[in-house]
């Protein structure tokens, strides 16, 4: 089942005061459609989670690596190109809804990592300063996308905001 908002803010919560003003040492991968984003903040390593996997998209923090693949798959070495090294400046929920957004600070600039957790087709994208798409799971993965690298990106409409006619299958799903 996936993180509902409610569940996403108190993550949120919880983990900010931790994470925020780390730096990412390293992304590795972590089982299926997920990753962990080793941090240091404070005199401390931290492992951040993401999980991508359909029906079960999630954000945490986690005592230690779970797994250690072979070796990094396309996604987590596209992340790691454009991200090792960078301060995260912080961390919040977007519009209420199941969307996560970090925001690292990177020589050339600021970087911000989506995550949208919704049903079968979750989603990770991580986005120049001007919310340019550079890179998406799905795009790496080969799937089947609403998205194409180095357009703008938009948050998706939240449910209280859709329009009527969208009905409560907004997000495609079929609901949770």
């Amino acid at each position: 089942m996936n993180f509902g908002a409610s569940e996403l803010k108190a993550v949120l919560d919880e983990c900010c005061g931790a994470i925020e003003g780390a730096r990412l040492k390293s992304i590795y991968d972590e089982g299926a459609r997920g990753w962990i984003f080793k941090l240091y903040c404070r005199g401390q390593n931290l492992i951040l989670h993401l999980g991508a996997q359909p029906r079960f998209s999630r954000l945490h923090l986690q005592p230690a690596r779970l797994s250690a693949p072979e070796g990094p798959g396309d996604f987590c070495r596209a992340l790691r190109s454009h991200l090792e090294g960078a301060l995260l400046e912080g961390i919040r929920q977007v519009n209420g809804d199941r969307i996560a957004e970090l925001s690292f600070s990177i020589a050339a600039g600021r970087l911000l990592l989506v995550q949208e957790m919704f049903g079968a087709r979750p989603e990770i994208l991580l986005l120049d300063e001007e919310q340019k798409i550079i890179c998406a799971l799905s795009l790496v993965a080969g799937a089947r996308s609403r998205h194409e690298l180095g357009a703008a990106y938009e948050f998706p409409t939240p449910p209280d905001k859709a329009p009527p006619s969208a009905g409560h299958g907004w997000l495609g799903s079929g609901g949770e």
